[in-house]
């Protein structure tokens, strides 16, 4: 996700995000609502899970299956390093 970035998404919808870090820090990602983490680097988890955070490693690519509940409004996501998501690595989705 570009920070940002401006996305929409419908009550009940499940989105497919994917994306690449290529920095060389980790970033814990954290969406104000759930996702399961599909896979990292083609790698599924043992375990599919609710989650709202997960940690993004370096050069990694993931991919993200988000569900939008009942709750509309604004949702936000961004990186939990307060610092990070200070400069603009943060996002927000307006579920309608």
């Amino acid at each position: 996700m570009s920070s940002g970035a401006h996305l929409a998404a419908r009550l009940g919808e499940h989105q497919l995000w994917s994306g690449t870090k290529l920095t060389e820090w980790d970033h814990p990602f954290h969406l104000h609502g759930l996702f399961q983490v599909l896979d990292v680097n083609g790698v599924a988890p043992a375990v599919l899970e609710w989650k709202d955070t997960v940690n993004v490693r370096a050069d990694a690519t993931l991919r993200l299956l988000v569900h939008f509940d009942e709750r509309p409004g604004m949702w936000v996501f961004h990186c939990h390093i307060l610092d990070h998501a200070d400069h603009g690595m943060m996002g927000m989705v307006d579920l309608r």
